[in-house]
């Protein structure tokens, strides 16, 4: 065949008809509404960044499982001694990293007080989440050298059990999730508990779009006793990744692991 012959394929569509899928939208009454356009589509627009950030995230965890060594500080602060301080190392991996989500079950009873399972990226995906909660941005801020937006979310108007509220910041042009700020909210009625609980996260990206918490900070005050006996304590809780590496193959366009000592 010469360089000038051209061969021609012909291809017969028959007409088919089809539907497109079913797409059933909702107006949320338990939320307040947004009554500035720009507003609401830039936090419709920052909820899906958020949501998409959360689930890459997941996907990588599955499709890259790495190691994890966490550098844990605790301290306890009463006015009647000085400090308690302490330090701890712990090994964890990318499947069990991280505190579970439970919805009306944030605030846990124990034998000997409260845990309280820390917000934590993957629950920026949970459906559930997102059901009890309201999300507005609050435009874009510069922080750390870069534009970012703040995505406020509050619980629902229906919410009455303890929950989380705070606010997270987005680097639009990165896609990724670099801070959330966090808080617990309706303690009040709950004997024994923390009357306050506060604190962040700020991320480091393992790879392209891949945001993962890098250091975790909680602070939280309780009081104890009664009377003449009553005393309040502040403590504190940090958690910072002092280590990490993959256990099958680098993700794409991450940095290689320095050796570990």
């Amino acid at each position: 065949m010469s360089s000038a012959e051209v061969d021609t394929v012909v291809i017969a569509l028959a007409r088919s008809a089809f539907a497109l899928p079913q797409v059933v939208t909702r107006e949320r009454t338990d939320c307040p509404a947004v009554d500035d356009p720009a507003i609401a589509a830039l936090s419709t627009s920052s909820m899906e960044l958020l949501r998409f950030g959360a689930e890459q995230y997941e996907n990588f965890r599955h499709t890259y499982p790495f190691a994890v060594m966490l550098a844990r500080r605790n301290s306890q602060n009463t006015r009647s001694r000085s400090p308690h301080v302490t330090h701890s190392e712990e090994l964890t991996s990318s499947d069990s990293w991280g505190d579970v989500y439970k919805p009306a079950n944030v605030l846990q009873r124990t034998s000997d007080g409260y845990f309280i399972p820390l917000l934590f990226v993957s629950t920026l995906a949970d459906s559930v989440f997102w059901e009890r909660h309201c999300f507005v941005a609050r435009g874009v801020e510069s922080r750390d050298g870069r534009r970012v937006i703040r995505l406020d979310f509050s619980t629902t108007q229906n919410i009455r059990d303890v929950e989380w509220e705070g606010s997270a910041w987005l680097d639009s042009a990165a896609s990724v999730l670099t801070r959330v700020e966090f808080r617990l909210v309706n303690v009040h009625d709950v004997g024994g508990a923390p009357q306050h609980m506060e604190g962040y996260s700020v991320f480091s990206v393992l790879s392209p779009f891949i945001a993962v918490p890098d250091s975790t900070v909680a602070r939280w005050s309780q009081t104890f006793g009664a009377g003449m006996f009553l005393r309040s304590e502040e403590s504190e809780q940090a958690l910072k990744v002092r280590d990490l590496w993959y256990r099958r193959g680098l993700p794409p366009g991450a940095t290689p692991p320095a050796p570990r000592t």
